[in-house]
Parts: structure tokens; C-alpha cells; sequence
């Protein structure tokens, strides 16, 4: 399978670059130090998806930035809830005041995807962060997220291209209470990107290769999967329990996400583990592939999240990474139950 030869061969150059540094960090406990110090120290530029933000910290270091002369530009989610709405929902028009009145440029995010659901950062065009955070409060007080900063220079090309595309045609808003200015055209292609995951560009398929290319181990840390089998990810995964494949699924709880108990229980029917976290409770989406790489980025395992959404991972074999995720989901798995 194609999609395979080249998600390997990624994560073998991923390997064999030393040049490039990542960090990785880990919520709650890490708290909003690693986002807000960065966002402190840019100079030049902030480019960031925004599916929420609510948290006071964040949106007054995105405000500061503003203020001392750096370019803010946030694009965002106007319906961050389960529904498209116009106009925008009242926590989005709030989010988009606070920046606006600091001095940042706010876009609406693109109607024509479902959600715009990414949450990168790229500052000064030399740092990038690619994570699973949403910019509120219980994200930093009582949820496992994830998320990496790197200054790998394909990622930063990348998230460049990414963010370009989806900030072009409209003029920033001047008033956040206004209607939608509706779809815009949204470019048919497949765009190439050297490095990122993006949906719904190529989501699914990159994200069912990295499940075929696991040899050993798969070890999920997810909010949510869909049960359905027609589209491919419980398919996937039953057929990796079957060559041998010890997947382990930690998920977030069946009163919070129903469906995720039928997806439990199929992986469990097929040979495979799957539990539940409560404390922290998931909003991850994080793999470790044989233990020798990551997937960490804004994409659940469901359909509208791969192939609706604007969405963005990545996949990295940084050691220090791999140390730290691993020993978080060992420590989420062992508190964890069924069901």
C-alpha cells in the first residue's frame, strides 16, 4: 500500500534528523507556560487556529502581542458547538471582540469546512506548535491533552502553506456581531504538504496508513471514535489486532461520548483493549506507533473530524517525545476501566 511506503519513509527521516528540535508537553500538568512564554517571546508574527477561546491567560498574551507591535492573525471557528450557526455563536463573537479591540486581525474561519477544528500556532515564521489544545480554561485544569513546538523547518513551511490558504479572500472583521460572510471557495486538490496530516486534504488516508504500518504496538489516547465500520477505522483496527498488533484504545468516557462504547467494544471483541479515563478526561488525539512514533494533532478518529473538517497532525520520532507521551498514557492507563 502506497500510503504506507510513504509514512514510512517519513518517519524514518523524521529518525535521522537531529538538526531540527522538538519539545513536547503535556496538559494539565504543564499547564499554559509552554504556549503563553512562546507567545511572549514572538517578535515578529502569531499565526493560530482558534476552534475555542475563552481562557483569560491565553487571549490577554495574544492581546499583549498585539500590543507591542507583533502581526496577530487568528483565525476562528465562529460554531465551535455540534451546529453551523449565523450569526456567530455568542463565545466565538466575545473571543473575536477581545482580539479585535488588543489590535489582533480576526478571520472567521471558512464556512465551507464543516468546523475549522485545527489548533497550530506559528510564531515569527521560525516556530511551530502543533496540539490538541483548546484555548480554555479546563484544558489546563482537568483535561489530557497534548501538543509539540518545534522549529523543524518542513513543519514550519507547512503550517506556513496551511495557515496562507485558509487566510486569503476575506478582509479581517470589523464587526464580530455581523452575519457570516458565507462559503468560500475551498481549493479541490489535494495540497501537498511534506510533513502535516491535514483534513481534509488526505486525513483519512495518512491516518488509516499510520494503523497499517503498525508492526507491534498501537497505543491510542483519543477523545472519541466513531463505531461505524463502513469508513475504515475500526476496520483498521480489528485488521491490526489480527496480524498481531497488540492495540491498546484509552478513550474518553461513554457518558461523555456514547459512541465510544460501541467502539470499545468492538476493538475489545476482536482481541484488542480499549478503556475509559476519567481524571484527567480525555480530549487527546494521540497514537504511539510501535513505540518509535507519534501522531499528535487536532484530528479525532470519526468521520467528520477526517473528512469534513479543516483539521492538522503531524508525525514525529523524537525521542524525548516518545519518552514523555509514553509514560503519560501508561500512567492514564493504569487508572483507567471498562467500562
Amino acid at each position: 500500500m502506497r500510503i504506507v511506503s510513504i509514512l514510512l519513509a517519513l518517519i524514518a527521516f523524521c529518525a535521522r534528523s537531529s538538526s531540527a528540535q522538538v519539545v513536547p508537553f503535556v496538559e494539565p500538568d504543564d499547564g499554559r507556560a509552554p504556549i503563553t512564554n512562546a507567545m511572549d517571546s514572538a517578535a515578529q508574527s502569531i499565526d493560530i487556529y482558534l476552534f475555542r477561546l475563552t481562557d483569560g491567560p491565553i487571549t490577554a498574551s495574544l492581546v499583549g502581542a498585539a500590543g507591542r507591535g507583533v502581526t496577530v492573525r487568528a483565525l476562528l471557528e465562529p460554531c465551535p458547538g455540534n451546529t453551523g450557526c449565523n450569526p456567530p455563536l455568542q463565545e466565538a463573537i466575545n473571543a473575536c471582540v477581545a482580539l479585535q479591540q488588543g489590535g489582533a486581525q480576526v478571520k472567521w474561519a471558512n464556512q465551507a469546512y464543516v468546523k475549522t477544528h485545527a489548533k497550530t500556532i506559528l510564531l515569527d515564521g521560525v516556530q511551530g506548535f502543533v496540539t490538541t489544545v483548546n484555548m480554555v480554561p479546563n484544558t489546563f485544569d482537568s483535561r489530557r491533552d497534548y501538543g509539540v513546538s518545534t522549529n523543524d523547518a518542513d513543519v514550519i513551511a507547512d503550517l506556513n502553506q496551511v495557515f496562507s490558504q485558509d487566510w486569503q479572500d476575506d478582509d479581517p472583521i470589523t464587526d464580530c456581531n455581523a452575519q457570516l460572510p458565507g462559503d468560500r471557495p475551498v481549493n479541490g486538490s489535494v495540497q501537498n504538504y511534506a510533513t502535516l496530516i491535514v483534513s481534509p486534504d488526505h486525513g483519512r488516508e495518512q491516518i488509516l496508513g499510520l494503523i497499517a504500518s503498525a508492526q507491534a504496538s498501537l497505543m491510542i489516547h483519543m477523545e472519541k471514535i466513531d463505531p461505524q465500520n463502513s469508513r475504515g477505522i475500526i476496520p483498521a483496527l480489528v485488521a491490526a489486532i489480527g496480524r498481531g498488533v497488540l492495540v491498546q484504545v484509552l478513550l474518553t468516557p461513554p457518558e461523555n461520548e456514547p459512541d465510544n462504547l460501541t467502539a470499545a467494544t468492538a476493538i475489545r471483541m476482536a482481541g484488542g483493549e480499549a478503556l475509559f479515563a476519567r481524571n484527567p478526561r480525555p480530549h487527546a488525539k494521540m497514537m504511539v506507533i510501535d513505540g518509535q512514533s507519534i501522531f499528535v494533532g487536532s484530528q479525532n478518529l470519526t468521520r467528520t473530524s477526517l473528512d469534513e473538517r479543516r483539521e492538522i497532525g503531524w508525525v514525529t520520532a523524537d525521542p524525548g517525545t516518545l519518552t514523555r507521551f509514553q509514560q503519560v498514557f501508561d500512567a492514564d492507563w493504569s487508572g483507567a476501566s471498562f467500562p
